[in-house]
């Protein structure tokens, strides 16, 4: 059986992370801080729609925002090491 058959994938849409975000824990505040030597890695970036980032005197950086996906902040931090 000979068929011709033509497939035409459209783009992905843009999803927003948030998505992923469980409806069963409640959110939970995180404020880390980050030395100078990735401040700017953190500071050109957005990492979350809730992120607030503050710019140290000594040249580091705070980055604060609200998710209740803690096994995916602690698996991001770990990978900065």
């Amino acid at each position: 059986m000979n068929r011709d058959v033509t497939f035409i994938a459209d783009p992905l849409p843009k999803i927003d992370p948030s998505v992923f975000e469980s409806i069963f824990e409640p959110p939970e505040e995180y404020e880390l801080q980050f030395n100078s030597s990735l401040a700017n890695y953190i500071t050109e970036r957005e990492w979350h729609k809730s992120q607030s980032v503050v710019q140290n005197e000594d040249g580091s950086v705070t980055l604060c925002f609200k998710t209740n996906q803690k096994q995916i902040v602690v698996s991001w931090v770990l990978a900065l090491r």
